[in-house]
């Protein structure tokens, strides 16, 4: 009889601290999605639905009395509410392909309770380029949302934008066109984007593949990489000669025709806030200088300014961003650029940018 009890009071004890584990969980994940860090909340709220499956235990209620030693403050998420916010997380993440199941199982389960998400899944079929999918889906929320704001505008361009998609995919001459992945090393782990020539042989381009392979991290910083090619192809690929400083990101470059100075952006995170400013370096006999602030008015105080590109001609510098003055969100400038310091930035106009 003992021996029963016993076996009795461990079963509960194990159940208790199972219960505390999943609650921790989902604590942890609200608290880091409340915080912007959709990294690591997603990464918690995966091991809350993880754990739950591998135990084969009934789904855990946040808000029923538990056992646990430990004094819970507050109540976590419920179950649809770690759905979409693991969803939202992904979104933020730019990674479609993981976002998309989970607003799925959010429309599935709790449509009425999240009247955004089927737009937030309209937006990730499109990015997955379920062309036809994602017109169903924006048509969906529009006949069911019934505020006039920014969402429905945005779901009406988008069905636009969808339509002018699938009609040039379906011209006749697309046959002739080919759009090939880049091999080798270029593309690798982590994200490979915004190329640029430095000169005929050599390719600046930003990636967030990590310096080092045996450090497992899911942490990756946007840096500034170059690749050299041969006669044979694509040759050495290593971390561009640009001093960087200890969590900033930096990349995104243009050089100026004569190929002695360079811009690019370095920005930083707070949360989900974003701080973006446009720098330039110069050309050094060992690489590149220490990127120093562009002077003037080019960066606006408390706005976000990124994405240079210095034109073919080297008279301007294009860039984005959302300071006042504009047509609404990031617009595109310019400013003119004499012996390579730009002069006062002037917005593009309503032809280009648009609320």
């Amino acid at each position: 009889m003992k021996k029963i009890i016993l076996f009795t009071a461990v079963i509960i004890a194990a159940s208790s601290l199972y219960g505390q584990f999943v609650y921790d969980y989902v604590k942890a994940a609200d608290t880091y999605f409340a915080k912007g860090d959709y990294s690591s909340a997603a990464e918690y709220y995966e091991k809350y639905f993880n754990d739950k499956k591998a135990s084969g235990e009934e789904e855990f209620n946040p808000y029923a009395p538990q056992k646990g030693n430990r004094k819970k403050e507050g109540a976590a998420s419920t179950k649809e509410q770690a759905v979409y916010n693991l969803a939202e997380c992904y979104r933020h993440l730019n990674y479609p392909s993981k976002a998309e199941p989970y607003y799925k199982k959010t429309l599935q389960s709790s449509k009425s309770q999240f009247p955004l998400a089927e737009f937030h899944y309209a937006t990730q079929l499109r990015a997955l380029a379920k062309y036809n999918e994602a017109e169903q889906s924006f048509n969906s929320f529009l006949a069911g949302y019934k505020t006039n704001d920014e969402y429905k505008k945005n779901a009406e361009r988008e069905l636009k934008n969808l339509q002018f998609i699938q009609a040039q995919l379906n011209k006749k001459d697309l046959k002739y066109y080919t759009l090939n992945k880049a091999g080798g090393a270029l593309n690798s782990k982590g994200a490979s984007y915004a190329p640029a020539w430095l000169n005929e042989t050599t390719l600046l381009f930003t990636s967030t593949r990590p310096l080092d392979s045996s450090v497992k991290t899911n942490k990756y910083t946007n840096r500034v990489f170059q690749a050299v090619y041969t006669e044979s192809g694509l040759g050495e690929i290593s971390k561009a000669s640009l001093p960087q400083d200890k969590d900033m990101h930096q990349g995104v470059v243009s050089v100026t025709p004569d190929g002695n100075t360079l811009f690019l952006t370095k920005w930083g995170m707070a949360g989900d806030k974003k701080n973006a400013t446009i720098f330039s370096s110069t050309k050094t006999k060992d690489g590149w200088s220490e990127p120093k602030k562009v002077e003037g008015s080019l960066n606006a105080e408390g706005a976000n300014t990124q994405q240079p590109f210095v034109t073919a001609d080297g008279k301007y510098l294009l860039f984005s961003s959302d300071r006042k003055g504009g047509q609404g969100g990031y617009d595109l400038w310019y400013s003119p650029l004499e012996n390579g310091k730009p002069g006062n930035p002037v917005n593009l106009g309503a032809a280009i940018n648009t609320p």
